[in-house]
């Protein structure tokens, strides 16, 4: 099977005209670099200091309002709470609780901005504890 797919690839290659062929390596490069470009602007530690805190912004809103959401549906785990002899059941009710809240701290990239969030709040704290 491996020589058959290279033999095509001979093939494919005498009965393509060298101005298609330059063309699918033009269309090649031009992918290559389309797909360098999206992966480099896409990994977090290369963007800007001022795109950085522009997405920490945002996402901390997205982040409260999900958290909002969140706890104003909270009523639904009731139904793992309701009778006081299933402990069972109170287990399966906060880890389902505790996961659908990790979930919302895990989502897309936002671990690196809480993870600064916590920093920033560390440090606060830390400069209101000694200046006291």
């Amino acid at each position: 099977m491996v020589q058959q797919s290279s033999l095509s690839k001979k093939n494919l290659d005498k009965l393509l005209s060298k101005n298609e062929q330059h063309e699918l390596q033009y269309l090649n490069n031009q992918s290559n670099s389309a797909r360098r470009r999206v992966k480099h602007n896409s990994d977090i530690l290369n963007i800007s200091i001022s795109d950085f805190f522009t997405k920490w912004a945002d996402l901390n809103i997205i982040i409260i309002s999900d958290i909002v959401i969140f706890f104003s549906n909270i009523n639904k785990y009731a139904r793992y709470f309701d009778d006081i002899d299933e402990t069972g059941q109170w287990f399966t009710g906060i880890s389902r609780l505790f996961s659908d809240f990790i979930k919302i701290l895990t989502k897309d990239n936002r671990p690196i901005f809480i993870g600064f969030t916590f920093i920033l709040i560390s440090f606060g704290l830390y400069i209101i504890q000694i200046s006291s």
